[in-house]
Parts: structure tokens; C-alpha cells; sequence
């Protein structure tokens, strides 16, 4: 779908993807606030010598110009806002921030407005590069970038009865969007994932608070693990398929654990 609104403007952009293309150019993904997902070119940007070439690397915050054409884009005219130095040279926030990249690029629409994971996504790279607790911050980045694009899982009503959820272990059912109950199990078949207590409970904190307040809590690893196969499994069914970045930071998480 491609519905931009003017065919050249200036925008701020997160660049969540590059490709090499022929000699000297690179194809470039990038995430807008008022436009969506952009795919375009920057010609010449593996020149040495390339205005553009320095600023259109994987997560920098830019300010750019864009000219809409019938295929690709031409991006034209950058300048860096911010460059997220602080997890540059760190794998473990490096491979959580191309993950959180691909996230928003999947739930991106070209030429639709979604100021709220555009924003999301800045203010996530920015947390990024001071808290240690990498885990926590993943899962919060991947509740609320379900929340601002519409596909929020229920966690506080049944989705198969409809009534409020009651304290205890339950389920979660991603084709149903949320949270069923123990006692409603339903039997057409449908793919259900336990949800404990505690993981129904530090849902709801993430998608009700900003980072700063789930920052403070206190999660022990079982709930952070079935909180992850949780939020993991609903945003494969969203997206239609896995997040290819998932695999990298898997691997760099599993290696630090050794």
C-alpha cells in the first residue's frame, strides 16, 4: 500500500534496514512518523566521499529529504539527530535494537501515519543505551508496539466467556488475542500457552506503565521466559511469520549465559 500524501518532503526517520546495491548505492528501510514504513535508494552512499552515506546507518535517528517515485524512493540531504552511541559497540544492546527496528518496520504500513510507534521506537533506542536490563525493556518495547498499532492483547477479560479474569494460572490464545480462562479452555483445537499468575500480572504492569516504573520490578526468570514466549508467539501471529532478528539476539543472549 503506498498513500503518501506529498511526493517530496522532509521527515525525521529511524533506518531499520540497508542493502548493498550495485556499486555505490544502498537500498534503505526507514520508519516515519507521519508516512510509515519509506523504502527507497540513496545513490552514491558507499562512495567514501558521500554526504548522505554516514547518516543512513542501521538505527540512527535522522532527519532526511524525500522524493517519492513510482518504485523506490530517493532520500536526499540527511543529517544525523541522534546516533544511539551508547549500544553501538555493545552486541547485547545492538542486537535488541535491530530486533525492536524490525518490529516496527513489520508493523508499519507505507505511506500511513503511526506517530505512536514511530515514537515508541526513538524513546526505546534512547532507553536502550542506559538500562542493563535487557530483557525487560524487549518485552515492554513489544507489548507497547502491539498497543499503538492497534493489536493490543486482551489481559483482563476472557476472550472466549468474556468475563473478567480471575487470579490464578490461565492461557493465552494468539488467533483469540488474549487471555483465556482455565475454566473456558476451548475445544475447536485452538493453540493455547499457559500464563501464570505472576506473567498475567507483569503483562498488565508493562502495558499500563512507562519504562521508568517497570524498570523498578523485581521479575524472576520463569516469568520473564513465559512472558517472552508469550508476547513472541502473538506478534508472530500478527505479523505472519517470525522476526529474523530474533535468531541473532537469541544467540548473543545464550552465549552471555554461558
Amino acid at each position: 500500500m503506498r498513500n503518501f500524501r506529498q511526493n517530496i518532503f522532509n521527515t525525521e526517520a529511524i533506518v531499520v534496514r540497508i542493502n548493498n546495491f550495485g556499486e555505490s548505492d544502498r537500498l534503505i528501510n526507514i520508519i516515519t512518523p507521519k508516512n510509515g514504513l519509506i523504502r527507497g535508494i540513496a545513490k552514491g552512499a558507499k562512495k567514501p566521499k558521500s554526504r548522505i552515506g554516514g547518516h543512513l546507518d542501521l538505527l540512527k535517528f535522522i532527519k532526511l529529504s524525500v522524493k517519492i517515485n513510482k518504485n523506490l524512493a530517493t532520500f536526499n540531504q540527511t543529517e544525523t539527530l541522534n546516533s544511539f552511541n551508547g549500544f553501538r559497540n555493545n552486541l547485547s544492546r545492538m542486537s535488541r535494537g535491530i530486533y525492536m527496528g524490525e518490529i516496527a518496520e513489520k508493523l508499519s504500513v507505507e505511506g500511513a501515519e503511526n506517530i505512536g510507534l514511530f515514537d515508541l521506537l526513538v524513546k526505546s533506542l534512547h532507553f536502550l543505551e542506559k538500562t542493563n536490563n535487557f530483557e525487560l525493556i524487549t518485552r515492554w518495547y513489544e507489548l507497547n508496539s502491539l498497543k499503538v498499532s492497534g493489536f493490543s492483547p486482551e489481559l483482563n477479560m476472557c476472550v472466549e466467556t468474556g468475563k473478567e479474569i480471575q487470579p490464578g494460572n490461565h492461557l493465552f490464545s494468539s488467533d483469540k488475542g488474549g487471555i483465556v480462562d482455565i475454566n473456558a479452555k476451548p475445544s475447536d483445537g485452538t493453540s493455547l500457552i499457559p500464563a501464570s499468575m505472576n506473567t498475567i500480572k507483569l503483562l498488565r504492569h508493562l502495558n499500563k506503565f512507562e519504562w521508568k516504573d517497570p524498570y523498578k520490578v523485581l521479575v524472576d526468570n520463569q516469568t520473564l521466559y513465559n512472558s517472552k514466549r508469550i508476547l513472541r508467539e502473538y506478534i508472530h501471529f500478527i505479523i505472519g511469520n517470525p522476526i529474523k532478528s530474533e535468531y541473532f539476539m537469541d544467540e548473543i543472549f545464550h552465549k552471555e549465559k554461558i
